[in-house]
């Protein structure tokens, strides 16, 4: 969850950034054109005196051995200029175009970004209780929500998918790799749920009104079978615990084809190198005999 955190304060960062990006080349741009008009005005004084002396200028530029605009030191120049000015790679573009705020989250993302950048004092509690509160009210806008028939239109779910991508390989996790991913995501959930809908610091002051309004969320948000986040986690779970007890065994031990090679969770064991060593053991014992 700690992950999905990061993420999702990771676009609103990348946001920011675009945003302070934008406002500084509209200030450069304006600028740029000021210095353009006072630059003008300077030229407009000078015409007269540069229109007398255009004939000099020319004759002495056709008899100059000058580079050429297109001359290879000016077309290197260029090269040089477009290798500095080389467009960045935007990493955030995918999570940034397919991440989708909803129902006033982006808001509770930004109060949690906001929260996280001011000194919290250790002994203020009021302050550490405030970032709290709005940590969990991010976290779990998206989890009691529902999503319909548009599931990654969730934030969480969406999020799912891209943990289900491995960067070392590039290709989607196996199953036995994703499952207990998922079970530290669903049962984060239900804890952050319940902090959420029956607060532990006002436990004792709770109703029976309060846990009947619980109850009523639980069905809603936090069951198998409802179009809620839960709901497809849960899914997710029980799929890939299923793929994996089915295939869980499957390639741990094989033989090649020539059967002169035995495979045990993906190392080769050579035939006649486990002979031979058996055969080097046998006459080692026979000499010590």
């Amino acid at each position: 969850m700690v992950k999905f955190v990061c993420y999702f304060l990771r676009i609103v960062a990348d946001a920011d950034l675009r945003l302070a990006q934008m406002r500084l080349a509209q200030e450069k741009s304006r600028s740029r054109s000021s210095n353009r008009d006072r630059d003008s005005d300077r030229d407009s004084d000078r015409d007269s005196d540069s229109d007398s002396n255009s004939d000099s200028v020319s004759n002495s530029d056709s008899n100059s051995s000058g580079l050429r605009p297109d001359s290879s030191a000016n077309k290197d120049q260029r090269y040089q200029h477009a290798r500095n000015h080389k467009k960045e790679t935007d990493f955030m573009k995918d999570g940034r175009e397919l991440f989708t705020w909803q129902e006033g989250q982006g808001m509770l993302a930004i109060t949690l970004w906001d929260s996280l950048d001011m000194d919290i004092n250790k002994d203020n509690k009021a302050q550490h209780d405030a970032q709290l509160k709005a940590l969990l009210d991010a976290l779990t806008s998206f989890m009691l929500v529902s999503t319909g028939d548009k599931l990654f239109e969730n934030g969480l779910l969406h999020f799912l998918a891209v943990l289900g991508i491995d960067a070392s390989t590039h290709r989607l996790r196996t199953a036995k790799n994703y499952s207990y991913m998922i079970a530290g995501v669903v049962y984060c959930m239900r804890v952050l749920c319940a902090e959420q809908l029956l607060p532990s610091a006002h436990r004792s002051e709770q109703t029976d009104q309060d846990r009947e309004h619980f109850l009523q969320q639980r069905e809603k948000y936090l069951a198998d079978g409802s179009y809620s986040p839960m709901s497809k986690a849960l899914s997710l779970l029980a799929y890939s615990k299923h793929v994996a007890l089915e295939s869980g065994n499957a390639g741990n031990t094989y033989w090649s084809k020539d059967k002169k090679i035995f495979y045990l969770h993906g190392q080769p064991i050579y035939l006649t190198r486990f002979r031979k060593m058996a055969q080097d053991i046998v006459a080692e014992v026979e000499q010590m005999m």
